[in-house]
């Protein structure tokens, strides 16, 4: 006898419906572990590794902002025909002295990149595993 679906098939090909069928979903467990790595860190460390992520955004938003800001001369010359005082003046010094400070500002991101990404391999190398 082979149950499919609530329906019972008899070998004599006599289909009859069970009662009760099978409702609802079927749950099957599935067990799966995980390592999880665990660090020994500090408090001063992780004050560290919190004031470097959001200097390393600070830094990054800024950059951002003055190279666009530099930018937009160059756009607005690219689309007019003629520009004025105002414009020329914007376009050969406030764009060469906004690409420099953006410079800056990438440069002061990277570096909190780096403190960043040393202080994070300090922790791993300091690290011992127990068990």
């Amino acid at each position: 006898m082979v149950i499919s679906f609530g329906v019972v098939q008899e070998p004599e090909n006599v289909v009859s419906v069970t009662p009760n069928p099978p409702e609802g979903a079927t749950v099957k467990s599935v067990y799966v572990t995980r390592k999880v790595t665990v660090y020994g860190i500090q408090e001063q460390e992780i004050d560290s590794l919190s004031t470097l992520n959001t200097s390393m955004n600070v830094y990054l938003t800024l950059a951002l902002t003055v190279l666009f800001f530099g930018l937009s001369p160059i756009v607005n010359a690219a689309f007019s025909d003629k520009l004025n005082d105002s414009g020329r003046l914007a376009l050969y010094y406030v764009t060469p002295l906004c690409a420099l400070i953006s410079l800056g500002f990438f440069f002061m991101c990277w570096h909190a990149s780096a403190t960043r990404a040393s202080t994070w391999k300090r922790i791993k190398d300091q690290s011992t595993h127990v068990g």
